[in-house]
């Protein structure tokens, strides 16, 4: 009976996971988000990966009082495997991922909560997040979603699956989930992930394979923080090499969705190495550098090409603006592909300072 009442208690609620690695700049701003939460509908898992810095202690401070939050340190072993014991620590019966940077809506847990009880056979609700370096959910500052709202299942889940795999709802920090949903697709992967970047993608891919009624919310609920210090920000010759992995299981499992899908992920592939390429601009690296990156990057766009379609039809997908740098990458152009990025950089930094 007990464990009846207490199976009862964690139904419908939500577990939050955070990973966490020397992260105390923000740290306490990000417990705070979760301290502003309806409290009594979910739990924070904190995960220290062997941090160095203040962190543990900062997260055993902040549990004290709190049943609902726990704190749990390991070994330094990377952000995915600081996931996974997380999940495996979860108690809730949906799943949500907060980076220890970043933040919550005040309302983000009750709001999510709402979507699963109105839509029971949903797997999945995606929000939209803001993005910068001052804590902001305003509408004109959001991304996270290339679809309209409303639930997708159906024949309507091929448009989900579609955004994955042409390179858009490729976070995790913008999604909650079933929590058996995640623990099976997981028991497929190793803690042990072959990427450090473009992690998320990597674990959520085979998540997306099992998902079949999602549904998206048109609220930003999430912010993420442009810090300078992720490796997320970080732009090096590793980074392509990752990309390439991370999109050929992604392909992998987009044959098994049909043809198209293998297209629109080689779309998605160009489509983040326009961004690789995009950084090396935005971060003012050396030249050969730069130039050592532009040359992996051709290779692996040459690499992961399908013959069966022309580059034309891959790169029709793209915004313009990322259409072009890439087209000309292809022909083995690297002159005109990095004056068309750093004439693209100029543009956005002009617009940035019109606004």
């Amino acid at each position: 009976m007990l464990a009846r009442l207490y199976a009862s208690l964690w139904r419908e609620m939500i577990s939050i996971i955070t990973p966490i690695y020397n992260g105390s700049q923000y740290l306490e701003d990000c417990l705070a988000s979760f301290a502003r939460q309806d409290q009594e509908h979910c739990e924070l898992v904190l995960v220290d990966d062997g941090s160095t810095d203040d962190s543990l202690s900062i997260c055993e401070r902040f549990s004290r009082g709190r049943d609902n939050v726990v704190v749990v340190h390991q070994e330094n072993a990377g952000q995915f495997a600081a996931r996974e014991a997380g999940i495996g620590q979860s108690r809730g019966e949906y799943l949500m991922f907060l980076d220890s940077d970043d933040a919550l809506r005040p309302d983000a847990v009750s709001r999510v909560q709402s979507c699963f009880s109105a839509h029971p056979d949903v797997q999945c609700v995606c929000f939209r997040f803001s993005r910068g370096r001052q804590e902001t959910y305003e509408e004109n500052d959001t991304v996270g979603l290339s679809l309209a709202g409303g639930v997708y299942e159906g024949e309507l889940i091929r448009e989900v699956r579609r955004a994955l795999c042409e390179g858009d709802l490729n976070n995790l920090c913008n999604k909650a989930f079933r929590s058996d949903l995640v623990k099976e697709a997981l028991s497929e992967v190793s803690s042990q992930t072959p990427v450090r970047h473009g992690e998320d993608l990597y674990q959520l891919i085979p998540i997306a394979r099992r998902m079949n009624s999602v549904e998206l919310l048109e609220e930003t609920l999430y912010f993420y923080r442009d810090n300078d210090s992720s490796t997320s920000r970080k732009v090096e010759k590793r980074q392509i090499e990752d990309l390439y992995t991370v999109f050929g299981y992604l392909r992998s499992v987009a044959a098994l969705w049909g043809s198209e899908f293998e297209l629109y992920t080689e779309t998605g592939f160009n489509k983040h190495l326009y961004w690789c390429l995009y950084g090396t601009i935005a971060s003012r690296m050396k030249k050969d550098v730069r130039d050592e990156i532009v040359i992996a990057a051709s290779a692996a766009q040459r690499a992961f090409h399908d013959d069966s379609h022309g580059y034309t039809e891959v790169l029709r997908l793209l915004r313009l603006d990322q259409r072009l740098p890439m087209l000309a990458l292809s022909k083995g152009r690297y002159c005109l592909c990095k004056a068309e990025l750093s004439f693209g950089y100029g543009s956005a930094q002009l617009l940035s300072r019109i606004k």
